[in-house]
């Protein structure tokens, strides 16, 4: 059918929770926390990780979904497409303002988009441990992947074919999802008003440095954080 095309590829909207751009993080899950709780480890870093995620456990996070790659602007639209700009360059106000004006997503009645919190992104690198070990790595890689050394698993300074700028939107597939670095994720603070973190590493930094488990908070939500992007997720409105 000339002229039609693949019409995912055109919808710009994400109008459903079973878009394929979409991936869901399902805490309850029988066992979803176990691997992490119960992996024995000496590191600090790693001890510092389980400690974090035993409190997500203990505070109860409702399953989620999350995009598959970093946001991008497309004809005025907020989108999840490959092969674009991801939408950095904005300030964190921006995007606490502008997720509902730019409204992207669609007709909802039983969902919403928001910024992911600290406790979401934690539950989202549990999920992401454990597809590792699906995938055939071993728990202690797939630990140190995550809160040791990310170079594997994104795009930083000292990664395999480095590109030294940002790459485009849906680059380097890990476990169905992309973007995993290159550019850093701004979290809505769970628990300090006007409080924002920052997650992750980006393309021009080091990956000991900046794994994917690495996080810190700040009250400068009016800067603009020039390789960042605001990681948005979908809930279900009960």
């Amino acid at each position: 059918m000339i002229g039609f095309g693949n019409f995912e590829e055109r919808n710009l909207e994400i109008k459903t929770l079973s878009d394929k751009r979409l991936v869901k993080i399902d805490t309850e899950n029988e066992g979803f926390y176990d691997k992490v709780l119960n992996y024995p480890s000496e590191n600090e870093r790693i001890q510092d990780f389980i400690e974090a995620i035993s409190e997500v456990k203990e505070i109860g996070i409702e399953p989620f979904y999350r995009p598959t790659m970093d946001p991008t602007l497309e004809r005025g639209i907020l989108t999840f497409r490959k092969g674009n700009q991801p939408l950095v360059r904005m300030t964190f106000d921006f995007w606490r303002r502008g997720i509902k004006d730019l409204h992207p997503f669609g007709e909802q009645n039983a969902w919403s988009w928001k910024i992911g919190t600290e406790y979401q992104y934690y539950a989202f690198l549990t999920w992401l441990i454990n597809q590792l070990v699906e995938s055939g790595e071993t728990l202690d890689k797939a630990f140190y992947k995550v809160v040791l050394d990310s170079k594997e698993l994104g795009h930083y300074k000292n990664s395999k074919n480095a590109k030294g700028m940002l790459e485009p939107t849906g680059s380097r597939k890990i476990c169905g999802v992309y973007d995993l670095a290159n550019t850093h994720k701004l979290l809505e603070c769970s628990n300090k008003d006007g409080t924002m973190w920052i997650a992750g590493g980006s393309y021009d930094e080091i990956s000991t440095y900046h794994p994917l488990a690495n996080i810190f908070s700040t009250n400068k939500t009016d800067w603009m954080f020039l390789r960042s992007v605001a990681w948005l997720v979908v809930t279900e409105d009960f």
